[in-house]
């Protein structure tokens, strides 16, 4: 079958893209075992495997060195605040904070999922985790890690994956309950 792979592809491009990259991969580079996490921001799934699993499995499996954990973005296009979480948490990821900002934009996700634009509500969530106002907000506004977050969709895609939460163990698709992208007929 089709497999999701830190491409190269996926790792060129702008500084803060190449920073954002980096930024969202965790754990022990030489563990035995990498989960790639495909997720969507705005995925109710999602959120409940971040309350519910997340964070057990992290302190188990992450901080032990037993597992390195990457994070794929997959913003659905049913979810109208999804890419723009994407670009929020990759921006904060080029300046070293992606997990901070992933944990805030799952803990949030109640407020600003119903907003017709959430983009001030992620400044805000960029502000608390002490980003550079500046540097965030070219990177946002100048859609510095689009090709980042378009490349991650193209892979997952490419590997068959159509719904969020994904998880990718041994190059095996682990599909859970999911939020789905409509399908053309």
């Amino acid at each position: 079958g089709s497999t999701i792979r830190m491409s190269s592809a996926s790792r060129v491009g702008v500084a803060s893209g190449a920073r954002s990259q980096r930024s969202r991969e965790k754990g022990a580079p030489t563990a035995q075992l990498t989960v790639i996490e495909v997720s969507d921001f705005q995925c109710p799934y999602c959120r409940q495997f971040y309350e519910n699993t997340y964070r057990a499995f992290h302190s188990a499996y992450v901080k032990t060195g037993r597992v390195k954990m990457v994070f794929i973005h997959f913003p659905l296009p049913i979810h109208a605040q999804a890419m723009s979480a994407s670009k929020a948490a990759a921006c904060a990821g080029a300046q070293g904070k992606f997990w901070e900002m992933h944990d805030r934009l799952f803990a949030t996700q109640r407020e600003w999922s119903g907003q017709a634009d959430a983009v001030q509500r992620f400044a805000r969530l960029a502000a608390e985790l002490r980003l550079d106002p500046a540097a965030y907000r070219d990177c946002v506004e100048n859609d510095r890690t689009s090709a980042l977050i378009i490349n991650d969709v193209m892979q997952a895609s490419g590997a068959g994956i159509t719904g969020t939460p994904a998880f990718v163990i041994n190059n095996r698709i682990i599909p859970i309950i999911q939020c789905y992208a409509p399908t053309s007929a």
